[in-house]
């Protein structure tokens, strides 16, 4: 199994995390001291370089003003929408 930074998963995590900065009308540099981390850590999780820690989810979603819930919902309707439900090949389990 790889790692999962390689994953389909993580890769669109990262494309989310872009897309609700943007949508908050922020730039990586405005969004850095927001988070405390510098910018090219941002850029690291957005284009999918560095793995997001739950804390660091957290953080980013009420830096962007995104319930995490919702974030985590959209998330897996991408991956459903493409024909990957996590777990599932895993497991052999279709979880819902």
């Amino acid at each position: 199994m790889p790692k999962t930074i390689y994953r389909e998963e993580h890769r669109l995590l990262s494309e989310l995390l872009r897309e609700l900065r943007e949508q908050a009308g922020l730039t990586q540099a405005d969004l850095s001291p927001l988070l405390g981390r510098p910018q090219n850590r941002i850029s690291d999780f957005e284009r999918g370089g560095r793995r997001v820690d739950v804390i660091e989810f957290l953080d980013f979603c009420e830096a962007v003003g995104a319930d995490p819930l919702e974030v985590l919902r959209r998330l897996r309707q991408r991956l459903r929408q493409r024909g990957e439900t996590p777990h599932q090949s895993k497991r052999g389990s279709k979880r819902s």
